[in-house]
């Protein structure tokens, strides 16, 4: 459904920032603020800011930052109209869809839209087609039987059967209105030589779903044969604008609060593993998009959990994943356990072997730590290794180790190795030492090397590090006048005229040199000229990512006056907002003061090279006006500048 901007408003209009973001993280008054832990990124001090006031979040360490509706699409890797969606839902707001026939129906947000009712359509069919056709009876139901998936369980996870038919979804949707672009861009159908068809065809369907419920792909497993030779025994959907492999967990939409509860998560690798677990009553449990854990994934995890144990295949491929996914999970900061299941064996399949006590018994005996998990996996008890074999799987040991950002954990895991392998401490100790330094010392070269190519020898060398200075100071100057602006431009100061109205006639024709500053002004010039608000709020929830971080960037503050400084202890400071035309005025003057000394040094380099005398002449009389004006401004500001 598209949402009409009404909606949109509305939901705007009535969020509070910190009560969205407290159902995610806990948050903890500090100053003016509320503060927490960073959920997109790994840190032990918070630095995540949210302003109640300002409705905004910043974190001063990754630089994430947006609105709360931002905040719903990062953390839940979802798109507008669902974050919407999401918090509509949350604080009672009724959804009005829009005219589809408005303007705005070539946007990204309608297309979207178009193509998750698709989806919705598509679930919904072969959910039917699962329970009510003739096909599906003698194909699916039995197989379901045969992997003891109970019917309660099936429809929970909204399982679908597709017909062993060319198109028999593809012809469905079109009687319902659905476009063919539009079911092409969902991955639910195919293009051949000019011919249309289903994608999916004879197969058991398993939607996958975001976090928050909404489907966006399938998987499939065949159970007819197909008439296409190298089809494969499993079939997802292809990556789409609502589709991306790497930030979905199969399963998260049911395990949230589990995992939150438990502080815990089981890993698997398919989708009837996770199936097989919610029967045995395990909830808190994912599965993989593939093998290879990917950042969005292990981010997604950690802010549920600080504790993970995979319980992947027993095959060789199975132990094989659980192995690289180790040290990127352990430099996360989770508790990382492994249970090895037989090498015939998949979660499934060894539920359905011993039963359900028995598994979950066995689930909680046989979890190994990853050193010990490594060690059986690198050093077999039946194989022997040579002592150069040896020594290179204790050094892989000690390089997920290492991955572990808590130095005293880090400590107990050497004991445990030194115990483990029988060998000296102080050898164990200075392999980890060495180890250690070893990328620093690499990391330290590459950055060097990246310096030198992005700066090479210079023939006169005195004047660089000035002109960075004055770049530096022209492009903070020129962010301070754009937060004067956003935060208080259409403040009334002086004779009834608002803010902003000094700060354009101070600046003049001046042009500013950062491209974010320029962006800035003249979004703020555009609204002013259609009488668009121009507060930071209204600025904010205009809905350009970019433009809103930008603005964040800006007046965010890491560190403010406390309000019990002078309700509480009665120490009262001056206030930035008690002399608005004078410190802006003053930015404006400082940053004309800055550009005159930036051509005042250019204008002395060119002198250097001039090639013939009337041109030194002429370079000279510049010189001259410049250091005038230079003067000028310094004598309004109270200063005094070398002559």
């Amino acid at each position: 459904m598209l949402l009409s901007q009404e909606t949109i408003i509305a939901v705007q209009n009535r969020v509070c920032i910190e009560e969205v973001i407290a159902d995610f993280i806990p948050l903890k008054k500090k100053g003016q603020n509320l503060w927490a832990c960073c959920p997109f990124h790994q840190e032990n001090t918070p630095s995540f800011a949210v302003s109640p006031s300002k409705g905004f979040y910043k974190c001063f360490g990754c630089d994430a930052a947006g609105d709360a509706i931002t905040f719903v699409q990062q953390i839940e890797h979802c798109s507008f109209i669902e974050a919407i969606t999401y918090l509509a839902q949350k604080y009672g707001i009724a959804l009005i869809s829009a005219d589809e026939n408005k303007e705005g129906e070539g946007n990204i947000a309608f297309t979207n839209e178009k193509i998750y009712a698709a989806l919705n359509l598509a679930k919904a069919y072969f959910s039917e087609l699962l329970w009510s056709h003739s096909e599906a009876a003698q194909v699916a139901l039995p197989y379901l039987t045969q992997r003891d998936i109970p019917i309660t369980l099936a429809k929970k996870f909204s399982l679908g059967y597709s017909l062993n038919s060319w198109d028999g979804f593809y012809s469905f949707a079109l009687a319902q209105g659905s476009e063919e672009e539009t079911l092409l861009s969902a991955g639910l159908v195919s293009q051949s030589d000019g011919k249309t068809y289903d994608r999916f065809r004879g197969r058991l369907l398993f939607p996958i779903h975001t976090s928050n419920g909404q489907v966006v792909a399938f998987g499939a497993r065949q159970l007819l044969p197909s008439p296409v030779t190298d089809s494969p025994k499993y079939l997802n959907s292809p990556e789409t604008v609502v589709y991306h492999k790497r930030t979905i967990l199969y399963g998260l939409t049911w395990a949230k609060q589990p995992i939150k509860q438990a502080n815990h998560c089981y890993l698997v690798e398919g989708y009837t593993d996770v199936l097989a677990f919610h029967k045995i009553g395990k909830e808190a449990v994912v599965a993989l998009s593939g093998t290879a854990l990917s950042e969005e994934q292990i981010h997604t995890l950690r802010r549920l959990t600080s504790k993970l144990t995979l319980v992947f295949d027993g095959d060789q491929a199975g132990k094989q994943a659980a192995l690289r996914n180790i040290d990127p999970l352990l430099s996360k900061g989770f508790e990382v356990n492994i249970v090895p299941l037989p090498a015939t064996m998949d979660p499934d399949s060894y539920i359905r072997t011993i039963g359900a006590a028995a598994f979950i018994d066995y689930l909680a005996n046989a979890a190994q730590d990853f050193i010990t998990f490594k060690a059986d996996m690198l050093h077999p008890k039946e194989t022997a290794l040579t002592p150069t074999e040896e020594a290179k799987n204790i050094r892989a040991i000690i390089q997920s180790i290492l991955a572990i950002p808590d130095a005293i954990e880090q400590s107990i895991f050497l004991k445990k190795c030194s115990t483990l392998f029988a060998i000296d401490p102080s050898i164990l100790q200075a392999t980890y030492d060495a180890l250690r330094h070893l990328p620093v010392k690499t990391a330290v070269g590459i950055r060097q090397r990246k310096i030198e190519r992005s700066y090479p020898v210079q023939t006169d060398r005195k004047h660089i590090p000035f002109v960075h200075k004055l770049t530096a100071s022209i492009e903070a100057y020129e962010q301070e006048i754009m937060r004067m602006l956003i935060l208080y431009g259409s403040t009334t100061v002086i004779e009834g005229k608002a803010l902003y109205e000094y700060i354009f006639l101070e600046l003049g024709d001046i042009v500013f040199r950062s491209e974010k500053c320029q962006t800035l002004l003249a979004c703020y010039k555009e609204r002013l000229g259609k009488g668009e608000p121009i507060d930071r709020q209204a600025i904010l929830a205009q809905g350009d990512p970019a433009m809103q971080k930008r603005v964040i960037d800006l007046i965010a503050c890491r560190h403010e006056i406390s309000e019990a400084w002078a309700t509480k202890y009665g120490i009262y400071t001056v206030k930035e907002a008690d002399h608005l035309y004078q410190a802006t005025i003053e930015v404006i003057v400082r940053l004309k003061l800055r550009l005159v000394q930036a051509l005042i040094e250019e204008n002395r380099v060119t002198l250097t090279q001039a090639c013939s005398e009337s041109q030194e002449e002429k370079l000279l009389q510049i010189h001259q006006m410049l250091k005038a004006t230079e003067c000028n401004l310094a004598k309004r500001l109270g200063i005094v500048v070398a002559q």
